[in-house]
């Protein structure tokens, strides 16, 4: 083969590698939550929980809360910054590890972001992306304990 020939094969190789990881590259990059859901996810907290490590999950963002046991959790999310929560109890319903309690939005001066409330089973583990320690688990499991998470992500129209 023509050492111009061998040249040219050489370089269509190099701009489909290139493309191939382009386009996986920006693939990874929308698949994360946008700058709009991080800041609606900044100010929202639950009174007398501590939070745990956040996760993202593909655009959305979730955020555990670990804190004494009860029957409500959704009335006590709060939102820091000057901004507008609105939150609707919903009828419980599996998701996952899950149950949801309610629904609603964040909305902030530029950014309006969708939330869901969920609390995690009774007697299951929690899960272990969300970094409790040892004993915080075992609270949980025990039932001395509860998490609840806030999944916030885009709006929903």
């Amino acid at each position: 083969m023509p050492d111009h020939v061998r040249a040219l094969s050489g370089w269509r190789v190099i701009s489909a590698s290139l493309l191939v990881t382009s386009l996986g590259v920006a693939a990874c990059q929308a698949a994360t939550p946008s700058e709009s859901v991080q800041r609606c996810a900044r100010g929202l907290t639950i009174d007398e929980y501590a939070q745990t490590q956040q996760y993202e999950d593909r655009t959305w963002l979730e955020v555990g809360f670990v804190g004494p046991a009860s029957t409500g959790g959704a009335e006590k999310v709060r939102l820091d910054p000057a901004g507008e929560l609105s939150l609707a109890p919903v009828p419980q319903r599996p998701s996952g590890p899950y149950v949801v309690i309610a629904e609603g939005e964040v909305r902030l001066a530029a950014d309006t972001c969708s939330v869901n409330v969920k609390k995690l089973k009774q007697d299951l583990e929690p899960p272990g992306h969300l970094g409790l320690s040892p004993a915080q688990s075992a609270a949980v499991a025990g039932g001395e304990s509860e998490m609840i998470i806030l999944m916030i992500g885009p709006e929903t129209t």
